[in-house]
């Protein structure tokens, strides 16, 4: 079973292709990045890895282009987004087998 599911809502460690002014990282986004980073080397399966990591990115590309916006929104791509994950899984033979129940106990909490 997986220690932390933080890294849903973290900050990936990978660098958008975007050219965008640099931002400052928060020690706690660098944490959740970390975190991430490991869940990603648990799997030892690099394609389930590179497929999540590539879903993550680009939800956080999202809630960062929203801008300001009321918070139900971004609430709405969030849950959206585990919704999405959770058919994903369950719908890709890339997830199959013990991969796909860690991965559901991190989108179910």
């Amino acid at each position: 079973m997986l220690k932390s599911c933080q890294w849903l809502l973290g900050s990936s460690s990978q660098p958008s292709s975007r050219k965008e002014p640099v931002r400052r990282t928060s020690a706690e986004s660098q944490q959740v990045g970390e975190e991430f980073a490991e869940f990603l080397k648990a799997l030892n399966r690099n394609e389930v890895a590179l497929d999540i990591s590539k879903q993550v990115r680009i939800i956080i590309e999202r809630l960062q282009s929203m801008g300001e916006v009321p918070i139900d929104e971004y609430s709405e791509v969030v849950v959206s987004f585990y919704q999405a994950m959770t058919d994903r899984i369950h719908s890709k033979p890339l997830y199959s087998g013990e991969y796909a129940h860690d991965i559901l106990i991190c989108t179910t909490g």
